[in-house]
């Protein structure tokens, strides 16, 4: 029964994703924009992670559609936040590489769900997967020890990495804190994961709404999709500090552009 709510609960997120996409496509450049921008990759991964979760639930061209559409969204997201990169075309590149790896680590999820759901390590797409996680943890790692060096104010670019990191290290966490052999919660999550940490690792000094609003985005969704698995107290309390840690991290001083864009 709760799963069916959820399923039915659905078409409300979808409608913010919907809108979220067109505010990105229509608004002129600028703070509104960008914060649309990150809002509809964060949703996009939340709804193919529901998909993942939800192997006969959603069915027929209806899904290859949305599917379709949601990696679309991801990708035009990749290419804007690579593409919006100052300085040498070797960050570039890695962001290029860093997106492509999201996009294909998150079509292996959809495809290999069960696989994703199984102990650590047991299956051949949770290896790939998991590292491809990895790499795109170590590639944000090095984006932040890169910003900090190039002069970015440290109070909002400590909170805004603790906020991704706390959200990974929450998600992955799991195999430490539930027990058995079967993870439900993991091709749920996985998505949102990969485009939380890819995102934020693109994300410069003058553009903090689009980490800030991938952040929320992906944290709202987790919350929301906690209905879809069991989930332990501490788990939610880590994702709520994560937000706060979002928050802050556009309001200090610092966090925001001082051209108001």
């Amino acid at each position: 029964m709760l799963n069916t709510v959820v399923v039915a609960d659905y078409t409300i997120w979808l409608g913010l994703l919907i809108a979220a996409a067109f505010a990105a496509g229509l608004l002129p450049e600028g703070r509104w924009r960008t914060a649309s921008l990150g809002a509809a990759a964060g949703l996009s991964a939340v709804h193919l992670g529901v998909f993942a979760h939800f192997e006969s639930a959603f069915s027929g061209a209806g899904l290859i559609v949305i599917t379709i559409s949601g990696l679309l969204l991801l990708l035009v997201a990749c290419t804007e936040a690579t593409l919006a990169q100052p300085g040498g075309l070797r960050w570039r590149v890695a962001g290029a590489v860093g997106g492509a790896l999201t996009l294909i680590m998150i079509v292996i999820i959809l495809r290999f769900p069960r696989d994703m759901r199984d102990d650590p390590g047991e299956e051949t797409p949770w290896l790939v997967v998991f590292s491809g996680v990895l790499l795109l943890l170590g590639f944000f790692l090095a984006r932040v020890v890169q910003r900090r060096r190039a002069g970015e104010a440290r109070p909002p670019l400590v909170l805004g990495a603790a906020a991704t990191l706390l959200v990974v290290v929450d998600v992955c966490g799991v195999y430490l804190w539930e027990g058995g052999s079967d993870y439900p919660q993991i091709p749920a999550y996985l998505p949102a994961v990969l485009v939380l940490l890819f995102v934020a690792s693109q994300a410069v000094e003058d553009r903090p709404e689009l980490t800030a609003a991938v952040q929320l985005a992906v944290i709202a969704g987790l919350v929301h999709n906690l209905a879809l698995v069991r989930s332990s107290p501490v788990f939610v309390a880590v994702l709520f500090a994560a937000a706060a840690c979002s928050v802050a991290s556009v309001h200090l001083p610092g966090g925001r552009p001082p051209s108001g864009r």
